[in-house]
């Protein structure tokens, strides 16, 4: 049985020891012999929403249409507040075509960067993030927010920043000492 630690190692998030602390945590979610989260899905991949963000690398990520298929992906959980870069940043009719081929990463807010980042170091391939996988200007959001509660069950991991109150804030800089304590 693999033991949880109670704090991260270091205040800075995406070092080794932090990357494989989280490691650890989704393993032990995953494993079939693990009784510490039962009610863990055992998944490691499920059937996908309609797009998700292919998480690529560099500056480029894309859009990918993966309805009915079985997939590995992480989900972002996440607090709009008053971006204005979250409302550029969404998927619309006149961009998604572009959306498509590909975009800069550095298009989107803070929060969005993040969760990008941080499941490239994870190693998981693509991320569902609302603003950009439906296009929100159109008919679409009723029916996928009617499908977002098997999104998440389905999830291979969910990304809360709960310390970010708008999607311009950056959830990966340094933990505050208490954090790591």
């Amino acid at each position: 049985m693999l033991e949880i630690a109670q704090s991260f190692p270091d205040a800075e998030a995406l070092t080794l020891k932090s990357l494989r602390m989280i490691q650890d945590w989704i393993s032990i979610c995953i494993s079939s012999g693990s009784d510490q989260h039962e009610k863990c899905p055992k998944m490691q991949k499920a059937v996908g929403p309609r797009r998700l963000v292919d998480v690529m690398s560099g500056d480029a990520v894309r859009l990918v249409e993966v309805k009915s298929v079985t997939v590995q992906y992480a989900i972002l959980s996440y607090c709009w507040g008053q971006s204005t870069a979250l409302k550029s940043a969404r998927t619309l009719k006149s961009n998604i075509t572009q959306r498509l081929k590909g975009f800069a990463v550095s298009q989107l807010p803070q929060t969005l960067r993040d969760s990008i980042t941080l499941v490239r170091e994870l190693g998981i391939p693509y991320i569902w993030i609302d603003a950009v996988c439906i296009v929100q200007d159109s008919g679409e959001w009723a029916t996928e927010a009617s499908r977002m509660m098997t999104y998440y069950e389905n999830s291979y991991l969910t990304i809360v920043p709960v310390r970010c109150t708008s999607a311009d804030q950056s959830f990966l800089n340094p933990r505050p000492r208490w954090v790591s304590q």
